[in-house]
């Protein structure tokens, strides 16, 4: 017992300075000390990247995934010309490829997935040889699905069935009847901004009205007007 107090202290503070030195895990002291300045290396590298997304605007409303996959609604106010294509007997004569001009409101809501419900209103005038004038109104509950791109594009197309009203006007001569809509369009959008964007619009207008009391087109065999329509406007979305 007295020969183990004579061990010298110096040979105790050698062992633990060696214990100390060993490489642990294959590292060596300066490596061990040396690694949390890697990782701080490392998540300095990973700015550059986070920064050029942000400038292609990954990640911000409207061009991210969850951005591009949100419910949201859109009003549409367009106006444009049309063509009736089916054949139109006045008390002057008969026309048929004859043009009008159309003017339109929609409002569409729009699920995640792309899958929307809305209502679109559209009126329509003409004149044929400046004595008769044709007007027509239409109310249309429509569905519709709608594609976002990340460039700020929207593809659409949707068809509904709804009410159908027109009256025709010769001096003091009148005709008018109710009916229905069949109503079919495709579109295309540009957004400015989050909330305003541009668009162009193609509709299928089929307005019927029963009865040999309304009116009748022979072209077509049915008692009402055959329209297609170009349209563009202003876009606001929410």
């Amino acid at each position: 017992m007295k020969k183990l107090n004579l061990i010298p202290l110096s040979m105790i503070f050698a062992w633990s300075f060696a214990v100390w030195a060993l490489p642990v895990r294959g590292e060596t002291r300066e490596e061990r000390v040396a690694a949390p300045v890697t990782a701080v290396s490392t998540k300095a590298e990973v700015l550059p990247a986070q920064v050029s997304l942000a400038k292609r605007g990954v990640g911000r409303e409207g061009n991210s995934w969850q951005g591009l996959r949100r419910a949201y609604e859109v009003v549409r106010l367009s106006a444009g010309a049309s063509l009736i294509v089916s054949e139109v007997d006045t008390w002057t004569g008969s026309h048929q490829l004859h043009w009008a001009g159309d003017v339109s409101a929609a409002m569409f809501h729009y699920w995640k997935a792309g899958i929307g419900a809305g209502l679109a209103v559209t009126y329509s005038n003409t004149s044929f040889d400046g004595i008769t004038t044709l007007d027509e109104w239409s109310v249309v509950p429509m569905a519709s699905y709608s594609l976002r791109t990340p460039r700020r594009w929207n593809f659409y197309a949707g068809l509904g069935i709804g009410f159908a009203y027109y009256r025709m006007e010769e001096r003091r001569e009148r005709q008018s009847g109710s009916g229905l809509a069949f109503q079919s369009h495709v579109g295309a959008e540009y957004r400015l901004t989050e909330h305003v964007g541009l668009g162009l619009e193609a509709n299928s207008l089929t307005l019927i009205f029963p009865g040999e009391s309304n009116y009748y087109s022979r072209s077509t065999g049915i008692f009402g007007f055959v329209r297609l329509s170009l349209l563009g406007g202003v876009r606001f979305y929410f």
